[in-house]
């Protein structure tokens, strides 16, 4: 292998190293170590900030469900709601919200998350529909359901399609718009 010696006297090698091409991803070398409590933890987490990648998800039902919620209530439902949101399954989903609103009297109304785009890795653009102003929901086309609205610093009108980002929060999914579509219906 050559090796190159620089002006501090240290050895350089030039070419690859050898091992790297079998090495693992670190996070594939802690689940040898699941066993662990804090490798579990660390797992976990890891897992929990990439929800929107279809292999995160199915790696947190890899996850001791009865040991983790009791050390981490909060955080197991919190990320399990997230985690059948992104699969679809808004009825777990809010089955998992429930459990929290009976356990906590207050929750942090400023803790939120947006809805990642698997291919940009960025804030999810969903279409949606304003059908009615009175009740302050809109309807996402792609998802086929009804979310509540957060205000927006634009007049909205009924029968309009809007882009907007949908948001995690601790009271459930809310659509932050963004503009109007320039679509007609």
């Amino acid at each position: 292998m050559p090796t190159v010696l620089n002006t501090s006297g240290i050895s350089v090698f030039t070419t690859p190293n050898l091992c790297s091409k079998y090495r693992r991803p670190i996070i594939e070398e802690l689940n040898d170590y699941n066993h662990l409590d804090i490798v579990q933890k660390a797992i976990f987490d890891y897992h929990c900030k990439r929800l929107y990648n279809v292999n995160s998800r199915m790696a947190l039902n890899n996850v001791d469900v009865e040991q983790f919620e009791k050390d981490n209530f909060f955080k197991y439902h919190y990320y399990s709601y997230i985690k059948e949101s992104y699969n679809q399954q808004f009825s777990y989903a809010k089955n998992h919200l429930y459990k929290l609103k009976k356990e906590f009297r207050y929750l942090n109304p400023s803790m939120q998350e947006e809805w990642i785009d698997i291919d940009t890795q960025k804030s999810k653009i969903f279409t949606g529909q304003i059908q009615s102003l009175a009740t302050n929901k809109i309807y996402i086309i792609s998802l086929g359901k009804y979310f509540y609205r957060f205000k927006s610093d634009f007049e909205v009108i009924k029968d309009k399609k809007y882009y907007c980002n949908l948001v995690f929060t601790v009271k459930g999914i809310r659509a932050n718009l963004i503009s109007q579509s320039e679509t007609v219906l």
